[in-house]
């Protein structure tokens, strides 16, 4: 008799893969609870060129007046609805995220030591003002940009609605510890100053001196491992937080958002355990974005090369993977012109993100599950059949994906040999009552299977059963 198995779940996978092995690339788990199974996995969405800005990479967003701008490389450029692009000068930010903001008719452009305005009546003009020192990172809040100086606990704001005039009095310094500012960020209309080790809440006060006064009631015990890791979703902030207990052996990196004040961990241990061995993580970079009641975190690691994708409507991780890639080729996310466009990471490319394109372009986008470890505490486990259930019918009229096929393999050591790499068919169009099998699978005392979908075709996977 078959028996169902607990296939489906996000990516868990622990210190070792002894513990547990689980992965799900370029697959997000489904939750329902009346479903005929709890948990589905649905494929993430596919790329399909939209725009190409220059050579890259891309570098930072911003959207006002309905039009999108974006940097990448070393220009500036305005990114039209027709999918026109056109240069509108150069920004000499070198080797770093751009931070963009926007009053509505200004856009704010800063990183490193540089900062740059533009407007469509002036174009784009450099920060010649004196009093500026650099900045790290710009929001726009009540009428006026705020950003932090670099290499110290300062922040600075412009005057009401002109970027390009900054006095050297009006700027506040994050005094609740010694540590200096990563970022500025505004969430509910209160400024945000993410330090090294602790975070300040400011608020806008009226003063007529300098508007922006400290909340006293909500110093925040933890700071920023990444400044481009600050994104929000579903009212609140998700960030990389770096701990402070470090003099107790706690320190590392992990993933938080903030309850209220409080910031509320959201990595699992496997995850945290995998940042330590990063050569760094400071260079993280993260955005949120909403998709038919998923309300995803996406944070990329661009020197460790991985996307890890966090799901706030399940609690669950997934990764992404980019053809070649153990990352995810976009950096930067807009929803715009009633798309999702996000740019790469490696050239000017600006994709339009969609769950109806099942590819990378000409790339194939390949979704990969390696499921529970199967095991009878020591005893071998015969397994005669595996069947997946999969949305059937699924296939296209013709060409590759005709007969779209999953690919099973199988390890008995944890998942540090494979073998099998055999394919059983999804189901041609309109073969809604196919049935995905394996038979003959053998023994093993411990069965790890990976089965993965590369054909250009909608790859939901429901359940399994053995």
């Amino acid at each position: 008799m078959p028996v169902p198995i607990p296939f489906i779940q996000g990516s868990t996978e622990a210190w070792t893969a002894n513990y547990t092995a689980e992965r799900s690339i370029n697959w997000y788990p489904e939750l329902d609870k009346d479903g005929k199974y709890v948990l589905a996995l649905r494929g993430t969405p596919g790329l399909t060129s939209f725009a190409t800005a220059g050579s890259g990479p891309g570098r930072g967003f911003c959207v006002m007046g309905g039009i999108l701008y974006a940097v990448s490389g070393n220009t500036f450029y305005r990114v039209n609805s027709d999918q026109t692009v056109t240069s509108l000068g150069i920004v000499a930010i070198a080797n770093t995220f751009a931070s963009l903001a926007t009053n509505g008719t200004q856009i704010m452009i800063v990183g490193g030591g540089v900062g740059y305005v533009y407007t469509i009546a002036d174009g784009l003009v450099e920060i010649t003002d004196p009093d500026f020192h650099g900045a790290g990172t710009v929001v726009f809040q009540d009428g006026y940009f705020l950003f932090n100086r670099p290499g110290t606990g300062r922040f600075s704001i412009t005057a009401g609605y002109d970027g390009t005039n900054i006095d050297a009095l009006d700027f506040a310094t994050a005094e609740g510890a010694p540590d200096n500012l990563v970022a500025v960020y505004s969430n509910h209309r209160e400024p945000l100053l993410f330090g090294t080790r602790t975070t300040e809440v400011y608020y806008n006060s009226g003063n007529a001196d300098f508007p922006f006064d400290r909340n006293p009631s909500a110093f925040i015990e933890m700071g920023l491992a990444a400044r481009a890791s600050v994104a929000d979703m579903d009212n609140t902030v998700y960030f990389l937080g770096s701990r402070t207990d470090t003099a107790i052996g706690g320190g590392g990196p992990a993933v938080y958002r903030l309850n209220g004040y409080t910031p509320q961990r959201v990595s699992f241990l496997g995850l945290e355990e995998r940042m330590r061995t990063f050569s760094a993580v400071s260079d993280a970079v993260a955005y949120c974005y909403t998709e038919e009641g998923h309300s995803f975190y996406v944070l990329t690691f661009p020197a460790a090369g991985e996307t890890w994708v966090f799901d706030a409507a399940t609690e669950l991780w997934h990764e992404r993977h980019s053809w070649g890639l153990t990352r995810h080729r976009g950096n930067f996310h807009a929803y715009i012109y009633g798309k999702h466009l996000v740019s790469d990471y490696e050239d000017g490319t600006i994709w339009e993100q969609s769950l109806d394109v099942y590819a990378e372009a000409s790339n194939p986008l390949v979704a990969e599950r390696r499921a529970r470890t199967l095991h009878a505490d020591g005893a071998y486990i015969h397994i005669p059949k595996l069947q997946l259930f999969f949305e059937q019918g699924v296939g296209l009229v013709s060409g590759q994906g005709s007969d779209p096929q999953a690919a099973l393999s199988w390890s008995n050591d944890n998942g540090k040999t494979w073998e099998g790499n055999r394919f059983a068919s999804i189901g041609e169009l309109g073969e809604y009552g196919h049935r995905t099998i394996w038979r003959r699978l053998g023994k093993a005392r411990d069965r790890l299977f990976r089965v993965r979908v590369s054909d250009p075709v909608k790859r939901n996977l429901i359940g399994a059963s053995v």
